[in-house]
């Protein structure tokens, strides 16, 4: 890549059992790098809300893209963005130190669009994060630990000896 073409990084995953892939742009915010899900082969297995077209087809769809949605190539241009962050003191603070805030579009694909919607998400010291309802007559908090690196479809004890040849990642 040079330097002076515009581009961005996209990170796939590809999973066998579902027959499906799933685009994720990587994002980067305050210095840090968030995943944001901007195409899938299937969208009835991701956690954004995405169509599939509906516009009149001249031929009928491919048997792998019937449930496509989004374009892996669908890349926006880098915008400026400020990082948010809140001390312990704020009475809204649960987490008893210095938050960050979490636009939306940060979280896209990786929680699931109704959480989106309805809570605001922060991020403590310690990287978990707290979502807080958007509506102020609704007391719940939502707390999220996400995993470092690899996938959710890597975590768990399932996964706590990897062997080679048993992932994509090695």
């Amino acid at each position: 890549k040079q330097p002076a073409q515009a581009g961005a990084w996209l990170e796939l995953f590809v999973y066998r059992a579902r027959r499906m892939v799933h685009v994720y742009r990587l994002e980067s915010h305050g210095r840090r790098y968030y995943r944001s899900l901007i195409y899938t082969s299937d969208a009835r297995y991701c956690l954004r809300f995405m169509q599939p077209p509906v516009a009149h087809r001249q031929v009928p769809w491919a048997e792998w893209g019937r449930h496509e949605a989004g374009h892996p190539y669908d890349v926006p241009q880098p915008t400026p963005s400020a990082v948010i962050t809140r001390e312990a003191s704020v009475a809204e603070n649960l987490s008893c130190g210095e938050e960050t805030w979490l636009p939306q579009r940060l979280l896209s694909g990786l929680l699931p669009e109704s959480l989106l919607e309805r809570y605001t998400f922060w991020q403590d010291e310690a990287d978990y994060l707290r979502g807080y309802p958007k509506d102020a007559t609704k007391p719940d908090v939502i707390f999220v630990n996400m995993g470092v690196g690899g996938h959710v479809a890597m975590h768990g004890s399932r996964f706590g000896e990897v062997r080679r040849g048993d992932s994509l990642l090695l």
